[in-house]
């Protein structure tokens, strides 16, 4: 990952332990060559809208599946979730659909040490889980500017169509929203 840019960012918002529990996972993937980004809470504070954060999220290559989720015997396996010094680390694989996302490793950005998942990636991942926290952390980026709307909206159109309209609703939100 020489390759990527480095970025320091505070997460003061966010749990030390948790920084911690996350920097330590990113080493021990690193050190094992397992392909990963940091997502969910923590991608959000490193984008510029820090909040508080109870777990870890983590996007791993479909290459690495195998070896962090086990043998899934035939099965299909989308995420795993397992407990480090009492927080929950959530492991996530790209979906049959999603293959676009394994470029995520490629072009991440590493900030406070960690590869963590470029802006148009996780805005494609908060929209995909289409839950209120997650359309609330896209509207804080939007109005804070963290978020190239044009950039965004190509990204989506090429690799996910169907949430190009959602998107575009939260950006009227955020524009019409008071701070």
């Amino acid at each position: 990952m020489s390759n990527h840019r480095k970025y320091k960012k505070s997460l003061s918002a966010t749990n030390p332990k948790i920084i911690r529990v996350a920097k330590n996972m990113s080493k021990y993937f690193t050190s094992r060559h397992i392909k990963h980004v940091v997502i969910g809470g923590l991608a959000v504070a490193a984008h510029g809208y820090e909040r508080a954060t109870k777990d870890v999220d983590f996007l791993i290559s479909n290459e690495s599946q195998e070896t962090i989720a086990g043998d899934p015997l035939g099965g299909e396996v989308w995420g795993k979730t397992i407990l480090m010094n009492r927080v929950h680390v959530d492991l996530l694989f790209p979906k049959p659909h999603e293959v676009f996302l394994e470029a995520a490793f490629q072009h991440a950005k590493i900030i406070n040490d960690m590869p963590t998942v470029d802006i148009e990636v996780l805005i494609y991942l908060k929209l995909s889980a289409s839950r209120a926290k997650d359309q609330a952390d896209i509207i804080e980026l939007l109005k804070r500017g963290r978020i190239h709307i044009k950039n965004v909206v190509t990204y989506l159109k090429k690799h996910a169509p169907e949430y190009v309209d959602d998107f575009q609703q939260l950006v009227h939100q955020a524009q019409h929203e008071p701070d």
